[in-house]
């Protein structure tokens, strides 16, 4: 896009988020929340810290009670302090971008926020230390603003089913992470790539991306980018019905979970994982686990409930007719 044609869209786009009408009207929420996100992430990725701070603040106040939304908002603000330089801040927004995350069952942002706050290896401070310097004298800085916008507009991207832009902002992050030396970077960007592959249905690529991001995380000990990787690796197992492959991918990642308390994340799993254990013929080991997911949701989600006792209630009827 041309300097011209760049300067015509921002004001557009100006114009838009000032119209009072539009942000009134229920019909446009969620394109106008889209637009200011994009928009904030933009500013900040050419440096305007204070006005990509009040888009930023104005997304968290107009999503309360939108846990997805209120993430991204969280992920934006702590990319906008970390560019300030001010870590204390930038940490306390990526803490609840990931709490957002869990409670709404959203692994993807989890894994990024942990990449940003660097567990549990500290990552904070090497981008920090790069941010210091005005980037136009960095050429390494210069990247690192880069390889943030990437991410984070891959998974938006990703977030509303736009796996084509998606793809390409991770390949670029893949690029970039490369260049700079950043193996947690690269599983990051290969695991978010097998994802796309995965639910794609492209099934040989998948593999090839998981098991490249796997062979990172195992090297550097990351615990829950392996426990991200074990449940994609589950589920893509179980949907080609083979449950014997997906069984042990599926207890590694609920065990690594388990140990980080009941979240939403790990009720899914041990959902799932429940669905390996009764297609193995483990039909105790799959009621208990089937159980523990339903006495988690129970304080998140009636609707999974719902699912749970559905299943057990196969399980149930599957034992009877096998008596």
């Amino acid at each position: 896009m041309g300097a011209g044609h760049k300067d015509k869209y921002q004001r557009w786009l100006e114009l838009i988020l000032s119209d009072t009408s539009i942000a009134a009207d229920t019909n446009t929420r969620d394109l106008l929340l889209a637009l200011i996100d994009d928009y904030a992430n933009t500013l900040n990725s050419a440096g305007e810290r204070s006005r990509a701070l009040i888009l930023y603040e104005r997304l968290l106040s107009e999503t309360e009670g939108d846990p997805l939304l209120q993430a991204f908002a969280h992920l934006g603000l702590g990319a906008v302090q970390l560019g300030a330089s001010r870590i204390d801040l930038a940490r306390n927004h990526w803490l609840q971008a990931r709490a957002n995350a869990q409670e709404c069952n959203a692994p993807d942002i989890v894994t990024l926020a942990n990449y940003f706050l660097g567990e549990p290896d500290n990552h904070s401070d090497v981008l920090v230390s790069l941010e210091q310097a005005p980037f136009s004298r960095k050429p390494k800085s210069a990247n690192w603003r880069r390889y943030l916008w990437c991410q984070m507009q891959a998974m938006r991207h990703f977030q509303r089913k736009e796996y084509t832009h998606a793809s390409t902002l991770y390949c670029e992050a893949l690029q970039l992470a490369t260049t700079l030396a950043d193996e947690r970077g690269k599983a990051l960007a290969m695991f978010h790539l097998g994802e796309i592959a995965r639910v794609q249905d492209r099934i040989d690529e998948a593999l090839h991306y998981l098991h490249q991001s796997e062979d990172i995380a195992r090297r550097m000990d990351d615990q829950t980018g392996l426990a991200s990787i074990y449940a994609s690796l589950g589920r893509l197992y179980l949907y080609q019905e083979q449950y014997s492959l997906a069984l042990p991918n599926l207890r590694e990642c609920v065990l690594l979970e388990s140990a980080w308390g009941e979240t939403r994340i790990l009720a899914e799993n041990l959902y799932w994982l429940g669905y390996a254990l009764a297609n193995t013929g483990r039909i105790e080991e799959a009621q208990d686990c089937f159980l523990r997911a339903r006495a988690i949701f129970m304080h998140m989600d009636q609707e999974r409930v719902t699912d749970v006792d559905r299943a057990l209630a196969r399980l149930e009827a599957a034992l009877e007719a096998g008596t």
